[in-house]
């Protein structure tokens, strides 16, 4: 899958679910399932914002609303995609990964990323209408991974 169809999928995701484990010695509240929406912004034609708002259910039984930005950036000249939380803001973004094709329909993180003592990295795959995301996060209190559902139909 070349970067335009990837592309294409991205811009038409409209709804998520996830889960988070972690296999940490310590307690990082990371257990849980999501599901809710994706709003789909397109600031520039490199560009994706996805706007996720819905419920977390945690491994505990505690549910809560959640809201995440995340930008996508591809860049058609070295055929990779970047993805940023925007935890802090659209002007203050937090790298996680840029992924690169590695086979077909698949998606690999080009290296590791690391944030302050945290390394973060990634595979995508593709499904019928479904976008499959899933991110590791290991360090010295981490040790946990994030599989998304993106789904192109609520």
């Amino acid at each position: 899958m070349d970067l335009e169809d990837v592309w294409q999928r991205l811009a038409g995701v409209r709804a998520l679910e996830f889960r988070a484990r972690s296999t940490a010695t310590t307690a990082t509240g990371w257990q849980g399932v999501g599901q809710g929406t994706v709003e789909v912004q397109a600031p520039s034609e490199e560009t994706l914002v996805y706007r996720e708002q819905g419920q977390w259910k945690s491994a505990a039984g505690t549910s809560f609303a959640f809201t995440n930005s995340y930008r996508w950036t591809r860049y058609s000249s070295s055929g990779l995609l970047s993805l940023e939380h925007l935890r802090f803001g659209d002007e203050r973004p937090v790298s996680l990964f840029e992924l690169a094709a590695a086979g077909e329909g698949e998606w690999r993180s080009t290296a590791a990323h690391f944030c302050s003592e945290d390394c973060y990295s990634a595979v995508m795959h593709f499904g019928d209408e479904i976008v499959h995301l899933e991110w590791k996060v290991n360090g010295p209190n981490k040790s946990e991974v994030i599989s998304y559902s993106y789904r192109e139909v609520c």
